[in-house]
């Protein structure tokens, strides 16, 4: 079109290496950009209040810092586990996405449970883990991850967005969990072939 004009933008990377996961202490590297490993970045990151970019590490079961100068360290966990606990106690089995709430919480998508680490490193165990686990059928992963000021949470699941209450109550928000389409409609009449990721306005 005549009336519009492409503009070239650099590209720069933040932080990580492209090639293959490497380990290196359990795959996890601290320092500048050009030294620091994100082996097998799966899903999301989100921005926090304080700056920095935090990232879901699958590969590493742990949550990850980025500095805005491209600094990387690990913010919580290290090893494969479900355990509960402050920074390198705290264990990961899936971490996936993960989405930064009004107080600088983050709450993240593993394997079937939500965890959330508060901004001083210290992860539980959101108590919708266990409905949801209980639903599990086997490959079975929550996917993207959203939080509304009120504290509730979205998450993708199977073929359906599932709204989560602060007290740990599960419902459907929109969509169907056995059915997938490409339908649009208000709350069960809406099909997805699944959602993945995405974010609240």
């Amino acid at each position: 079109d005549a009336d519009e004009e492409l503009v070239a933008a650099p590209v720069c990377r933040l932080a990580g290496r492209r090639p293959a996961r490497r380990a290196l202490h359990g795959g996890l590297q601290f320092g500048a950009w050009q030294h620091a490993r994100r082996a097998l970045v799966e899903g999301h990151d989100d921005v926090g209040a304080d700056g920095m970019l935090y990232v879901a590490d699958s590969g590493n079961y742990a949550i990850r810092r980025v500095t805005p100068g491209g600094s990387t360290s690990t913010f919580v966990g290290g090893s494969a586990g479900t355990s509960d606990g402050a920074g390198g106690s705290a264990q990961f089995s899936t971490p996936r996405y993960l989405a930064v709430d009004v107080g600088g919480n983050l709450y993240v998508t593993d394997g079937r449970r939500i965890r959330k680490v508060t901004p001083q490193g210290v992860v539980s165990t959101h108590p919708a883990s266990a409905p949801l686990m209980a639903e599990a059928t086997s490959g079975d992963l929550l996917g993207g991850i959203a939080v509304d000021s009120n504290g509730v949470i979205y998450i993708s699941d199977r073929n359906a967005i599932r709204k989560i209450m602060p007290d740990g109550g599960v419902t459907t928000f929109a969509g169907s969990i056995d059915e997938r389409g490409h339908v649009d409609g208000v709350g069960a009449e809406a099909r997805f072939s699944p959602p993945h990721g995405f974010t609240r306005d």
